[in-house]
């Protein structure tokens, strides 16, 4: 049992055993369709994906279907001779369709996967397990058109009768076959997901049985705004305890705004600015799925930035801040400056670029002069503040302390020592 926003795990019993997927062996098949948006293509059906055996639309060779349509019949019907068909539709044929399930499935994370068919009827090297399913469940209701697909509940279908059949290989995609116009009747085929059938908020994802299998059911369910996924192998009743898990994860975690855009209380500190820090905030707001339980350890955010240099612009992203469970990195955003710094007096001076005609002493002497005029500013300055007082010596006789301009100076009076 996952949450399906980061793919965390929130449960789990036997889930590296390996195991046959069946039918859910379809949700690789379905979501490597829609990844091309090739819905609308039209593709012609061939003899081997009308002789696939077991549950099925009854394709037949040469007959005209969309991408789309063979998607929904192999996700909602689970058509095996659908999910051929559409493994045919996006690389041409089985084998190569097949080497690209795998491949997905190891880029995804999917390790301990090997599929051997699109279908998923039973083949001894045709094996996964369900942590991996998990993991391509999560990955494919990223995309718009299988969630689409997969939430639906039942789809209409015009069926050709006597459809004319054609050779494998023969033909071109964009021209009808060859033969008389062909009859069509309209079938309804219903969501083999029982529990999307029976719960308003279950949303997917597909159910799955062979006799070597047992019966599976991936399933995906949507409250107060998160979805959790469930993955259920070789059970006796797959339905009953994927909603049970499902409700039990709803029932004991909540979605919580760990951080807002725009807010923050950390600062970096500036090298070369007119400010020697710059306060810094989320880029994004981040919200995860967190337990109820206040006994649980609770999200703690961990800010990563160095130093930065001026001139620095609002809005900067100048590092990222991490949410951390118990040592687990749960989710980032980017840490971004709240306000602009510039350049301080010695970030301009360090900056100063000495034209080809000035030698090293008259860049000297321009920093001198520039040191000096500081330092005389500041000594007006503290003059202004603290003003002198002049010690005079008063004559005798007289206490106003101005000297009697008929005494000598400098000879017997001896005023001017």
């Amino acid at each position: 049992m996952i949450d399906a926003q980061d793919g965390t795990e929130l449960w789990s019993f036997n889930a590296d055993r390996r195991m046959y997927p069946a039918s859910l062996t379809k949700m690789m098949t379905g979501a490597l369709a829609c990844e091309q948006n090739q819905l609308d293509r039209v593709v012609t059906i061939s003899q081997r994906a009308e002789n696939v055996p077991e549950t099925g639309i009854g394709l037949k060779a040469g007959e005209r279907l969309t991408v789309g349509d063979l998607a929904r019949a192999a996700l909602i019907w689970s058509a095996n001779d659908a999910a051929l068909a559409l493994g045919e539709a996006v690389s041409g044929n089985v084998d190569s369709f097949v080497a690209l399930m795998n491949q997905r499935a190891r880029e995804w994370g999917a390790v301990n996967t090997h599929f051997v068919n699109p279908h998923g009827l039973h083949q001894s090297d045709h094996y996964t397990t369900a942590r991996d399913l998990g993991i391509l469940a999560t990955r494919a209701m990223t995309l718009p058109s299988f969630r689409q697909i997969v939430n639906t509940r039942s789809v209409v279908m015009m069926r050709p009768v006597g459809a004319p059949a054609v050779r494998e290989g023969e033909g071109d995609l964009g021209a009808p076959p060859a033969g008389p116009v062909q009859t069509r009747e309209r079938r309804i085929f219903t969501n083999r997901n029982r529990l999307l059938l029976s719960w308003d908020a279950c949303d997917g994802v597909k159910s799955g049985y062979t006799r070597q299998a047992g019966r599976c059911l991936a399933a995906s369910a949507t409250l107060k705004g998160w979805r959790a996924i469930v993955i259920v192998l070789n059970a006796v009743q797959a339905t009953e305890d994927c909603r049970h898990l499902l409700q039990w994860a709803h029932e004991n975690y909540e979605q919580r705004l760990i951080l807002k855009s725009g807010e923050g209380h950390w600062e970096l500190p500036v090298e070369d600015g007119a400010s020697a820090k710059v306060p810094v905030v989320a880029g994004k707001s981040l919200q995860m799925l967190v337990p109820k339980d206040a006994a649980c350890p609770q999200p703690q955010v961990r800010v990563l930035g160095q130093t930065v240099t001026a001139p620095v612009q609002r809005g900067a992203t100048v590092g990222k801040l991490q949410v951390v469970v118990q040592g687990a990195i749960r989710g980032e955003a980017p840490l971004v400056t709240a306000q602009s710094v510039e350049l301080g007096l010695w970030g301009r001076v360090k900056r100063y670029t000495i034209p080809s005609q000035m030698d090293t002493g008259l860049l000297c002497l321009a920093v001198g002069v520039l040191l000096f005029g500081t330092a005389a500013k500041a000594t007006r300055s503290r003059r202004r503040r603290f003003p002198s007082r002049r010690r005079t010596t008063d004559r005798a006789g007289t206490g106003d302390g101005r000297r009697d301009s008929s005494e000598p100076v400098g000879e017997q009076g001896g005023s001017g020592d």
